[in-house]
Order: C-alpha cells, then structure tokens, then sequence
C-alpha cells in the first residue's frame, strides 16, 4: 500500500469583515471515516457577499438548490468558461472581491484559482 504524505496547513481567503479579504494560512481538516477531503480548483466570487453580511438577508429561498446547479454544470451541457471574464490567484482574492463588487457591468464572473 502506498502512503501519500499531505500537508498539513492551506491557504485559505478568509473575509473577516464585509468586504476585506485576509489570505491566511489554516491547519487542514482532519476528516472522519465518513468523510472526504477534495482539493479546491477555483472559486466564484460574488459581489453581493458584503450587502448580504451588513444587511443580513435572508437567503433561504436558495435551500436545496446546489445539488442541482452543480449536477447541471457538472454534465458539460454548458460551456462555463464562456462566462469567466476576469481569473485571479488567492494572493489576489480581495482584488477579485473588489472587481466583482464595483465592475458588474465587465465582471460576470470572476474567478479565484488558489492553486494558480
């Protein structure tokens, strides 16, 4: 049986306040039996994560919708990459926030890739 040896810390973008993105570095999970632990390849930023934190909006009308828009985009009927317009490394997260947040009209999708 082969071992694979992980690390033990990762990078994470951690927002501790609307709008401001700390790039840190964070233990790894330690997972149970049950459990996975996936390597993240890119990220989606939104620019409605501040006026969702400072307003506290109520989100529940989006309960149980991800299983499916995930199957959705994990079938290949859709060309997401058409929908990137803007790519950042994790180093970069608080200028992809900033760029999702003030450039909507140019910015559909931006996308933060930590392993970049």
């Amino acid at each position: 049986m082969t071992s694979t040896h992980l690390p033990t810390t990762m990078k994470a973008a951690v927002m501790h306040e609307p709008g401001k993105i700390v790039i840190e570095e964070h233990p790894i999970p330690v997972i149970g039996l049950d459990e996975v632990l996936i390597k993240v390849m890119a990220v989606g930023v939104c620019g409605n994560i501040p006026y969702i934190a400072d307003n506290e909006l109520d989100i529940s009308r989006y309960a149980n919708t991800y299983p499916s828009g995930i199957e959705f985009l994990a079938s290949g009927l859709v060309d997401v990459k058409a929908l990137i317009t803007d790519e950042y490394p994790l180093e970069q997260s608080q200028e992809a926030l900033e760029r999702a947040l003030h450039n909507k009209s140019s910015s559909l999708k931006v996308m933060v890739y930590p392993n970049a």
